[in-house]
């Protein structure tokens, strides 16, 4: 036995000697983290897709580390804030995709803070999706060189008017013109992202950079040249042909970069990283969002975006670095995530973690360099606040929620339900029944997750568990309670006004009224035109100051139905659960 057990010894140090003597050399690694966009577990030719041809991926898959059980969040902005901030993304602020809650609290970190701090050049190309203006857009962020799409997708609300994924006008910022210069670019938009990556690498060829390249393929709208969705037309068992043609495309780009890196002599030291951000979109059809394909290749799960399910944040994640050992095609089965990107790539790097930082995640490196000692993490926790469409708001406890061990999957969906992931990777048979006592097991490993993600009851409280540490937060970004909040603050000119009572007169603002949050809503109650001004007051017909109705109920009830004008519009709890409208001079 112990002739056995010496070599394995042997080769456990000298695969960690491998890893941790680059980080002694002066030669400090380059890193690039390539995410895609609605891409799933299913959708690559390396995990079984019978359909879908993606050699270049597959060569990477084949020479790469793969970590087999990591998840993300089960869509876009959650994802996108996790992977970097390193923190559960509700505890970041940004953790849906829209109405506000795309943004991280202000004083939040990122993967780029860090590495920019620690001397690297950092870049970014794609979709963000963590805020479109000041401050908190990429160039705000951390990276120093930035070509993006504002909003979550092309050709949404907020992205540059007629932009369509081919001849696009992005934004180009740099660290001397942080306020960003839009560009009209030749080509599609998977390639231009590509391109501009390879432009910044080459710029910086001399010196150690950090480049996070976010397509934002193969998400919708389905649009790529005919060339590649033609090989999938018309074939079984393919759901959308188009989505296939953006996965094939971006294959085709992944060739393009390594061959690139291998060419100026980059690709040995530089740490590449393949994941994308959630579960397949339209790899499969599927009843609704947490059935199994009905058609179509989902590696054996149950779900797709959206879904709490495995097949809604079960992804890829690939690492491939060739002088600090990570090659080779060894799969590690350990439970990990989106959180553990940050600590993990500062750990290969060398790069020390500040306490400000506090991640949730942990380093994957001791297993990259093939350690046996027990894994810190006996649970993990993804949860989808609001549900999908929002219909689930205010986020609750357990609501929509799953904790994950290696074993066990507990699905809080309406009910509660159990499955081992084991012996069943569909998750179609609940086990509670049989097991209660894991369930209830489960159920306590939970609460501190909730206690540090939900609105704190101290706002001055240290992050749960993690002493000096920066502090709590409410899943609200921008809300203190307690406090009147300058942010919250929307000023308008009335003509007249007397005490703290508005009156009757004109008032302007630039910008819509409306504020959501989870236990007090103001609407404009009439109907409103886009420029400040153009309210009309139904009861009266005329078009004077807006008009504004308050809510204040927990249940959203309204409490009065009178119109208020309001002057000086901020929030004050007055107890737990309920808030008052503030309005004066």
């Amino acid at each position: 036995m112990k002739n056995r057990v010496l070599p394995a010894a042997i080769a456990v140090c000298l695969m960690t000697m491998a890893i941790v003597a680059p980080m002694a050399s002066a030669a400090r690694p380059n890193v690039i983290l390539v995410m895609t966009d609605d891409q799933g577990y299913g959708d690559l030719g390396c995990h079984g897709n019978p359909i879908l041809k993606t050699p270049h991926l597959d060569k990477l898959h084949a020479e790469s580390i793969r970590f087999t059980d990591f998840h993300v969040s089960p869509f876009c902005t959650p994802t996108r804030a996790a992977l970097m901030s390193g923190n559960h993304p509700g505890y970041t602020g940004a953790y849906r995709t829209s109405s506000g809650r795309t943004m991280m609290h202000a004083d939040e970190k990122t993967v780029a803070d860090l590495f920019a701090n620690a001397g690297y050049t950092t870049g970014m190309v794609g979709k963000w999706h963590l805020g479109d203006n000041a401050p908190h857009r990429p160039q705000d962020r951390g990276f120093q060189d930035v070509l993006w799409h504002r909003c979550g997708g092309i050709g949404q609300a907020s992205d540059y008017w007629g932009n369509d994924y081919f001849d696009d006008t992005y934004e180009h910022a740099t660290a001397d013109n942080m306020q960003g210069t839009f560009k009209k670019f030749e080509g599609y938009c998977t390639d231009v992202w590509f391109r501009e990556g390879i432009r910044f690498i080459e710029d910086n060829r001399n010196k150690p950079f950090f480049l996070y390249i976010a397509p934002n393929a193969p998400h919708g709208p389905y649009y790529v040249a005919p060339e590649w969705a033609k090989p999938y037309q018309g074939a079984k068992d393919v759901a959308n042909a188009n989505f296939y043609g953006m996965v094939a495309n971006i294959d085709h780009n992944m060739g393009i970069l390594r061959q690139r890196l291998n060419k100026l002599g980059l690709a040995d030291n530089t740490i590449l990283i393949f994941m994308t951000d959630n579960g397949t979109a339209a790899g499969a059809k599927f009843e609704g969002l947490d059935s199994e394909a009905v058609s179509g290749f989902n590696a054996g799960m149950r779900g797709k975006k959206s879904s709490i399910y495995d097949g809604g944040h079960r992804v890829p994640f690939f690492i491939h670095w060739p002088k600090g050992g990570l090659t080779g095609g060894r799969n590690i089965d350990t439970l990990s995530a989106h959180i553990d990107v940050l600590p993990t790539l500062a750990d290969l790097c060398g790069i020390p973690v500040p306490k400000a930082y506090a991640p949730d995640g942990i380093s994957l490196k001791p297993l990259l360099a093939g350690s046996n000692k027990p894994w810190p993490r006996t649970h993990h926790f993804v949860q989808f606040h609001g549900a999908a469409g929002g219909n689930a708001l205010p986020p609750q406890p357990f609501s929509h929620s799953v904790v994950l061990t290696k074993r066990w999957r507990l699905v809080n969906h309406g009910d509660q339900f159990l499955y081992d992931i084991q012996a069943d990777p569909a998750q179609r048979n609940d086990v509670s029944k049989e097991h209660p006592e894991v369930a209830k097991q489960l159920r306590e490993a939970y609460k501190p997750f909730w206690a540090n993600v939900s609105p704190p009851h101290d706002p001055g409280a240290n992050r749960s568990g993690q002493s000096g540490s920066k502090p709590n937060r409410p899943l609200f970004p921008g809300l203190a309670h307690g406090k009147r909040q300058s942010a919250l603050v929307v000023r308008l000119d009335p003509k007249t006004t007397q005490g703290d009572r508005p009156v009757d007169g004109e008032c302007q603002t630039s910008r819509p009224l409306f504020f959501h949050a989870s236990t007090m809503a103001i609407r404009r109650r009439e109907t409103l035109g886009r420029r400040a001004g153009q309210g009309v007051d139904r009861r009266t017909g005329k078009r004077d100051a807006r008009s504004l109705w308050q809510q204040s109920g927990s249940d959203g009830t309204e409490t009065s139905r009178r119109p208020v004008r309001v002057v000086d519009l901020s929030l004050r709890r007055i107890r737990p659960g309920r808030w008052r409208l503030l309005y004066g001079c």
